[in-house]
Formats: C-alpha cells, sequence, structure tokens
C-alpha cells in the first residue's frame, strides 16, 4: 500500500544508503545576482567524500560552496506528513511534504517538500523557506542519477526582504555536473 511514509523511504532511499567511492570530481558553476552580479567560471573539483574535503581545484578557485557529497537535504531530519500530484518544473511529480523532526541536525535550512518521480519514486527535489525577520530566504535543491548515485544537479537560494529591508533582492545558483566517481584519486596532469 502506498503512503506517504512508503513514498518517502522510497524516495530517499539513494540519500540514506548509497555509499560514495573515496573521491568524487565534477564540475561547479555558480552565479549570483541581486547587490553583486557575477558568474564564476566552470570550475573541476574533486572532493574526499569521507570528509567533505575539496582535495582538487582550480589555482583561482575561490568559492566557499558546499561540496555536493555533502547532504543539504539530511532525510533523517525529516517525517512526511501529506502527498499529492503536482507539475513540478514541467514533469509530473510527486509532492511528500515534510516537516522537520530532528532539531538537532546540522544543517540551518528547513525543506517543506521533495519531490519524487511518480513511477519510479526517484528523488527529484527539495524546496523549503526560512524567515528571518525582515528576510525571507527560499531554497531548492534538484536531483538526478549518475549510474549508481543520486547527487545534487542545482541548488538555489533566493533572498527577499520586507519592510525596511525591502530592498534586499538576491538570487544565487550552484550547478554541478559531469560527475565522476572514482576510489583511487587520480592527479591531474
Amino acid at each position: 500500500m502506498t503512503t506517504p511514509a512508503n513514498d518517502y523511504a522510497a524516495a530517499v532511499a539513494a540519500l540514506r544508503t548509497q555509499s560514495l567511492p573515496a573521491y568524487v570530481s565534477y564540475t561547479e558553476e555558480a552565479s549570483a545576482r541581486g547587490l553583486g552580479n557575477g558568474r564564476d567560471a566552470p570550475a573541476r573539483l574533486t572532493v574526499d567524500s569521507r570528509t567533505n574535503t575539496i582535495v582538487e581545484k582550480p589555482k583561482d578557485y575561490s568559492s566557499g560552496n558546499t561540496p555536493p557529497t555533502k547532504h543539504v537535504f539530511e532525510p533523517a531530519c525529516y517525517a512526511p506528513t501529506t502527498e499529492h500530484l503536482i507539475s513540478w518544473n514541467g514533469r509530473n511529480a510527486l509532492a511528500i511534504n515534510v516537516r522537520r523532526v530532528t532539531p538537532s541536525c546540522a544543517d540551518d535550512t528547513t525543506f517543506d517538500v521533495i519531490y519524487a518521480d511518480p513511477s519510479t519514486l526517484q528523488l527529484l527535489g527539495a524546496d523549503g523557506s526560512e524567515n528571518d525577520g525582515g528576510v525571507s530566504v527560499d531554497f531548492s535543491v534538484h536531483y538526478g542519477r549518475f549510474g549508481n548515485y543520486v547527487m545534487p544537479t542545482s541548488l538555489r537560494v533566493h533572498a527577499h526582504g520586507h519592510g525596511l529591508l525591502f530592498w534586499v533582492r538576491e538570487r544565487a545558483e550552484v550547478t554541478y555536473s559531469n560527475y565522476d566517481f572514482e576510489n583511487v584519486r587520480r592527479q591531474s596532469p
């Protein structure tokens, strides 16, 4: 029988159980719009997935972005409440509403809903929002399958002010692509 709990468990199973190889390489591209506009050149990075530490990067790389091997959405911190079918990013999706059940989780983002393919229950994304007085922040992480692994394809954040902070309008996006997974690190030439 399909229930929000069963569907949630199936959708997040890969994040909960996948064991990444020691090294994950990927291409990262970041952009920001608002008070300061900019787009970073694509950067090829390698992360030690055991420590979530960047071990190889271009000399001019200075981003403080979280490596995609560290979960932005941590499934163990949430429990499903309800679900319904929707159109999400131009495709059918099962929207599973979630609530935070573990306040001690290390991340400081709160997700409200995850999205899964309705027929396979593969995780597609997660959305959330925060409201801290004069500024609201909406965030979204999208996922894709790369071989045996489910990894982020993008992370988007939109901050917008209210009241005296009406002028705050910031958007940032980081995209991840071209994943490679290795147990032994190959050095760049």
